[in-house]
């Protein structure tokens, strides 16, 4: 049985999507900037960060590495990680780089320390014995970082795949390089030992469960992981100078690197962008009262028509045009500050989430938060074009 077998089985949402996220979700949680893809293979998980925009709380990845063995995959890890179109036209508001390196990892490069996560998903049951053994002096001994997080096959859960014979003498593994598939205790015995070693605490956690087997526990999840925390608050000291590895590439995104804009032009900004949130949201309700008017009109009224096609002739009534009245959003109206955030110009012009609610609490006589609600207690006014005023009465005789 292959990976790719195992991982179109009936996972919902996919095994390698669940994992990622975790990954995703874990580093968001400790806040790291940095990641190290340690046995990065064709950069499946580093692919998955680099368009992740941070929502209004999370510390946005700035620095990312690889590390892979098979110079196939390095070469296909440097094309997915290359900048895509919509890179260089929606500039993202923090720079990141990444580097991929082709070597061993059982081999230390100081250029591999100083990253606060690194992360080592689905690789530790490929590699030899020889290797594993130097596995923890290499990242929690020598790199050091905040957190590591490892996941690999749960072997139990192999009894729910019927071809791998699990608990047979013809059993099989999920993939035909790996080397071994842990039980939990085996998986649980290393990590803690590990941990022990190099001053880290641990936590397990469990990926993907068959949808079929969603409330059976009774052998754990498809996936084991531990993330590994270290306990000293204490900055790791910088490696001397060890160049193992061949640097395959070095990436650097383009990103929004203007000058800080003013108070005042950040003011404007943000209030040209809740302008147009506020003629949408108005748009939207005008339009639910105006159905709501439409069905009270058909409930209420029967229509004949008596067409006499001979000598019927049907007028055309004259569009009575009224003169031009200055209309204004309604207040107070409520939006979200998530929704805002998530404009790319906003994240540009103020850089954190946190400068942009202190801008909006120093004015509470146009603007209210609560949570993540932000109330608007000032009007803007609404701007017609003739194109909208001509389609508006297309509408109404239509």
């Amino acid at each position: 049985m292959s990976d790719d077998q195992c991982e179109s089985t009936s996972f919902s949402p996919p095994l390698w999507r669940q994992r990622r996220l975790f990954i995703l979700e874990t580093l968001r949680k400790h806040r790291v900037s940095s990641v190290l893809d340690f046995g990065c293979g064709e950069a499946s998980v580093l692919a998955f960060l680099i368009p992740s925009p941070p929502s209004s709380d999370d510390t946005p990845f700035t620095k990312l590495a690889g590390i892979d063995i098979d110079q196939e995959c390095v070469e296909e890890a440097v094309r997915r990680c290359q900048p895509w179109s919509s890179d260089h036209t929606e500039l993202r508001e923090n720079p990141l780089t990444i580097d991929i390196f082709h070597g061993s990892i059982a081999k230390v490069d100081s250029r591999l320390s100083g990253y606060e996560a690194i992360v080592c998903s689905e690789v530790i049951e490929h590699v030899y014995p020889d290797v594993l053994a130097t596995f923890f002096n290499t990242t929690l001994g020598n790199y050091m970082p905040k957190i590591m997080i490892v996941t690999t096959p749960n072997a139990e859960y192999n009894i729910h795949f019927p071809s791998l014979h699990y608990g047979q003498p013809n059993a099989e593994f999920r993939h035909d390089d790996h080397k071994f598939e842990w039980t939990r205790q085996e998986f649980e015995d290393w990590c803690k030992a590990g941990a022990a070693t190099y001053g880290y605490t641990y936590s397990f956690e469990g990926i993907g469960l068959l949808e079929s087997k969603r409330d059976d526990m009774r052998v754990g999840h498809c996936t084991q992981a531990c993330i590994f925390t270290r306990i000293s608050q204490t900055p790791p000291t910088e490696l001397p100078a060890q160049l193992q590895h061949r640097l395959a590439t070095h990436i650097e995104f383009p990103f929004y690197n203007k000058p800080a804009l003013s108070k005042e032009s950040q003011k404007e900004t943000i209030d040209y962008y809740i302008g147009k949130m506020c003629l949408s949201e108005e748009e939207y309700m005008k339009r639910q009262e105006e159905y709501a008017r439409q069905e009270e009109v058909i409930a209420d009224e029967a229509l004949e028509w008596c067409v006499d096609w001979s000598e019927q002739i049907i007028a055309v009534p004259e569009i009575y045009k009224p003169p031009v009245i200055r209309q204004w959003t309604r207040i107070p109206l409520n939006i979200s500050l998530s929704r805002l955030w998530d404009i790319l110009e906003i994240r540009q012009a103020f850089k954190k989430y946190e400068v942009m609610v202190k801008l909006l609490q120093d004015n509470p006589i146009e603007y209210g938060i609560n949570g993540d609600i932000l109330s608007i207690k000032k009007a803007f006014e609404i701007i017609r074009d003739d194109s909208e005023e001509e389609q508006e009465e297309e509408e109404i005789w239509t």
